[in-house]
């Protein structure tokens, strides 16, 4: 699971945009989902393009992990 087998977490949008993030940052944002206290916006930078994302928390379709962590 991940980019290229470095094991980064998937940041899948309802819009089919994906991106990868590392597994603590993953963590943090499905943390703050689970309290209902995210914010509208979450910025990552994407492991596979380099660029800084602000992600619409409200368009997550899906977070995808590492087993086992």
């Amino acid at each position: 699971m991940g980019y290229q087998g470095n094991g980064f977490a998937l940041v899948s949008m309802t819009n089919k945009d994906v991106y990868y993030v590392r597994q603590s940052v993953a963590k943090e944002l499905m943390a703050l989902i689970e309290t209902g206290d995210q914010p509208e916006f979450f910025v990552v930078t994407d492991a596979k393009s380099g660029a800084t994302v602000a992600i619409a928390t409200g368009n997550i379709s899906s977070i995808v992990t590492k087993g086992g962590e």
